[in-house]
Parts: structure tokens; C-alpha cells; sequence
């Protein structure tokens, strides 16, 4: 199963939009899954149900640092940019208040429609770690 795929299904079955997303990536830093659910959870609904930074877009985030050492700082800072600005870019926005607002405006709104924002957002994990590798 691809990692987006992945990322997907585990939402789907029930974990929040972060874990999902930390998750499908989290065994490229040598963390479990069940780990890296409990390491994203606080992330879910826009941060402890805030609706803050999108928990999609928070699983990016924790998916920055794979493959750098901690020291590099700001190799990780671009990384974590380049995978905000792709989902913002691509949604308009990147609070989950906001996302939520949007897609109520949309036909199909509700909690399934933040499967998109999951989709997206570990599609840009792995294009953002294919392009580094190429």
C-alpha cells in the first residue's frame, strides 16, 4: 500500500487527520505507528480541537525532519515551508476553521470531506521527499 493510501485508510478507520498523516511516514524515523499516533494526537482538529494549523498540515510539519540531522535547523525550517505553502496553495488556506468554512460552502461537506486535506497533505510529503532525492 502507497503512503498516501495509507494515510487515508487510517483516517478513515478513525484516527485523527495528524496521526494520519505522521504515520503513513513515520517508520522513515524509525517510530512505530502506534507511537507515532500517540506523538501526533494533540495535533488533531487544528491542534487539541482549536481549530488552529489544520492537523493534516500538522503531520506534514512532523514529517519535516526525516532525514536530516537535528542540527540542521534550517534545511528542516525550508522543507517544512515548502510543504505549507504547497497545501496552502492548493486549499487557500492552511487553519483548520478556515478549511472547515470552505467546505461547508461545498455540496459535500462534513468530517469525511477532511479526507482530502489527509490526501493532500501526505501526497506533499512524498513529492516534497522524491524531489529531494532526485
Amino acid at each position: 500500500m502507497d503512503r498516501i493510501q495509507k494515510a487515508v485508510d487510517l483516517f478513515e478507520s478513525g484516527q485523527s487527520c495528524s496521526n494520519a498523516v505522521f504515520a503513513a511516514y513515520s517508520d522513515l524515523l524509525g517510530v512505530e505507528e502506534t507511537t507515532a499516533c500517540q506523538i501526533a494526537s494533540g495535533f488533531g482538529g487544528g491542534i487539541g480541537g482549536r481549530e488552529e494549523l489544520c492537523g493534516a498540515a500538522s503531520g506534514m510539519v512532523l514529517c519535516g525532519g526525516i532525514g536530516y540531522p537535528v542540527e540542521d535547523k534550517a534545511a528542516v525550517r525550508a522543507r517544512v515551508c515548502r510543504m505549507l505553502d504547497a497545501f496552502e496553495a492548493r486549499f487557500g488556506a492552511l487553519a483548520c476553521r478556515e478549511l472547515k468554512a470552505a467546505a461547508k460552502a461545498s455540496p459535500c461537506a462534513g468530517e469525511k470531506d477532511c479526507s482530502r486535506y489527509v490526501r493532500a497533505a501526505a501526497q506533499i510529503v512524498g513529492d516534497v521527499l522524491s524531489k529531494e532525492e532526485a
